[in-house]
């Protein structure tokens, strides 16, 4: 497909109007499914319709496309999972870098690539752990995603096995790290959170598997570390 006429057309994330995936997600024991689909294209952008079910959460975000590259970072697929972990809602503003690089850049570096985004995040979400819960507030919280891919040339695929099908897929880890408002029993402190996730794309598919590997708020005041468990979602 051409660049020029699909400007959204990403290896990561091939946004192309009328395109569509489902996933189930495995949280805290629970599972439930998240629909994404793109109903339009228009120049530079496309809009994406989420929808989590059956809690009907639902939104729609817009991408900043150019040349097959992504610059925002709208409510993907992670940061549902996020928000679903924290039990709250964010939103994010762009500020610079991309959330994820075009086919060139990535066979320019032989497949070996890392990227970063840093945005702006506001939202509030609630943190239950070991009996305590933890309240969180971010007002334009400055927010950085690094991604890494998994090495040089074949090194950076592997095979993946999910419901729908085995892919030859691209190993990517993003690393999260937010500051945030941490509040529990009338105190309230400044803390970091932090996440790590390993997903996999195939390539002009998309995300065909997602496992996020920790999520922790540390309090600086009190020098402690919440863990979140692992939770997971496979392609349908």
């Amino acid at each position: 497909l051409s660049l020029e006429e699909n400007p959204c057309y990403n290896l990561l994330y091939p946004l192309l109007a009328d395109s569509s995936w489902t996933y189930d997600v495995l949280a805290r024991g629970d599972t439930y499914h998240i629909q994404m689909a793109v109903p339009s294209t228009s120049g530079t952008q496309a809009q994406m319709d989420l929808a989590a079910l059956p809690s009907g959460f639902s939104t729609q975000s817009s991408f900043d496309c150019n040349n097959g590259g992504l610059y925002n970072l709208p409510l993907t697929t992670t940061g549902m999972l996020v928000n679903d972990i924290l039990k709250g809602t964010l939103s994010f503003q762009p500020v610079s870098g991309e959330l994820s690089p075009t086919f060139d850049e990535l066979e320019a570096a032989g497949w070996y690539l890392s990227w970063n985004g840093s945005y702006l995040a506001s939202g509030t979400g609630v943190l239950h752990f070991q009996g305590n819960t933890y309240s969180l507030s971010l007002n334009q919280a400055p927010l950085t995603v690094a991604c890494q891919t998994a090495g040089t040339g074949e090194a950076a695929f592997e095979s993946v096995t999910v419901q729908a099908g085995t892919f030859h897929a691209l190993k990517v880890t993003c690393t999260i790290a937010v500051k945030a408002t941490v509040a529990m029993n009338n105190w309230s402190v400044t803390g970091d959170v932090n996440g790590h996730f390993t997903e996999w794309y195939a390539p002009y598919i998309g995300l065909v598997k997602l496992l996020p590997d920790w999520i922790y708020v540390t309090s600086r005041l009190f020098g402690f570390a919440v863990s979140v468990a692992n939770s997971g979602g496979d392609l349908v």
